[in-house]
């Protein structure tokens, strides 16, 4: 008798160590949702695609950086890029002057699909970075880049305001944008680009008819501000007009 009870025993610590274990390996599906149970919960969708590379799926995951107090949910796309934000070149939410580029205050964050509604996630403010991956859409066409810059987040590329310089190249913003127009000098490419007049933007290009940049009549980019409502595409009110707008979805690895 005391040799049967002893067997149920070990049997059952056995599967409720099994159960437990698995546990730290699992992704939950709550219709739209793949959220991962682990312990600890990963820092970034990076993390959880160094982990499992192999077996990774893109979808929603929870997650929760260094330092942050509560975990979120957040899209995770291919190769574990993690989303930051969404931005509606229709909206002036995100324009260039606006408070939630330099600050952690979230928008929206119940948004955390690839749908077409802004927001903002906590993870513009706590997930660092060695690559941006920006996807635009531009009347139903995607185009993508990738900006390889490392910063220990979005907010604070952006918070001091300081202007970053990038090197992508002028032909390759213009390739971002379908039907984008840019004029031929200043060509001032990078983050917080805000030339003495006219128009500024957080992510892009400006460019002018005149051999500098002092007074830019276009730009490519994301977080613009200028005369017309756009904050997302590209826009020109000299030499040609032109204002095409784009969604854009902004992504850390």
């Amino acid at each position: 008798m005391k040799a049967t009870c002893l067997l149920f025993v070990l049997l059952g610590a056995a599967a409720y160590f099994q159960s437990n274990a698995a546990l730290t390996d699992v992704l939950v599906s709550d219709n739209e949702n793949k959220s991962a149970v682990m312990e600890p919960l990963p820092i970034s969708c990076k993390a959880i695609y160094n982990q499992r590379p192999q077996k990774y799926e893109p979808g929603v995951y929870l997650i929760q950086p260094n330092g942050h107090p509560q975990p979120f949910n957040v899209s995770c796309t291919v190769y574990g890029y993690t989303l930051l934000m969404k931005v509606d070149g229709s909206k002036n939410t995100f324009n260039y002057s606006n408070d939630l580029w330099t600050n952690s205050d979230t928008y929206k964050e119940e948004y955390y699909n690839l749908d077409r509604n802004e927001t903002k996630l906590a993870s513009f403010s706590t997930v660092e970075f060695t690559e941006l991956y920006l996807r635009l859409v531009t009347s139903n066409e995607t185009r993508e880049m990738i900006i390889r810059h490392s910063a220990t987040s979005m907010m604070d590329l952006f918070k001091s305001g300081k202007y970053t310089a990038l090197t992508m190249g002028r032909d390759a913003w213009l390739d971002l944008v379908p039907g984008s127009y840019l004029q031929d000098n200043c060509n001032m490419e990078g983050f917080n680009v805000e030339p003495p007049c006219c128009h500024n933007v957080r992510i892009g290009i400006i460019a002018n008819n005149e051999e500098n940049c002092n007074t830019a009549d276009s730009w490519i980019g994301i977080g613009a501000e200028n005369d017309q409502i756009n904050t997302c595409g590209s826009s020109s009110n000299y030499t040609k007009i032109n204002n095409v707008l784009s969604f854009a979805y902004v992504f850390g690895r």
